[in-house]
């Protein structure tokens, strides 16, 4: 019996559409080992809005103080700034970290390339901070995010 496979939902009996029977259509779910099922991050936030939790604009007594738990379908992350330091101008600085804990790493990138950066704060107008520089090590060297 020999099957044809339509995208990676649905497959048909080619033997019984050629003899003029009805073919037996049937869907089938390739196994996706990269998955993590979505129970298992309950509580968790979209990259987009880890990101957005690490750059926003907050109270300076906040800087540094950033815990969240990301997943982007495929793996369960742990985003995390700590270890405040102060440079001679006042400018707050701390270290983030980047981890997996659940999931697949797509060929160990996430493992290496953003495990740990740094975020430096400036303060606004209004009091707040807001991260204004972060270096990535990565293992092509170090990347820069700077604000203008």
């Amino acid at each position: 019996m020999e099957r044809i496979f339509y995208g990676w939902a649905q497959s048909v009996n080619l033997k019984s559409a050629l003899e003029g029977k009805t073919p037996d259509i049937a869907v089938e779910k390739p196994p996706q080992p990269d998955r993590l099922d979505p129970r298992q991050a309950v509580g968790s936030v979209d990259l987009m809005t880890g990101m957005h939790l690490l750059l926003r604009a907050i109270a300076p007594e906040d800087a540094c103080k950033l815990d969240a738990t990301t997943y982007d379908g495929k793996r369960l992350m742990r985003l995390t700034l700590s270890d405040a330091t102060e440079d001679r101008s006042g400018r707050v600085s701390c270290t983030g970290k980047f981890s997996r804990l659940k999931g697949v790493a797509p060929e160990g990138l996430f493992d290496t390339m953003f495990a740990k950066f740094e975020v430096t704060y400036r303060t606004l107008a209004d009091g707040r901070v807001r991260a204004d520089r972060m270096v990535l090590k990565t293992p092509l060297g170090r990347a820069v995010l700077a604000s203008e």
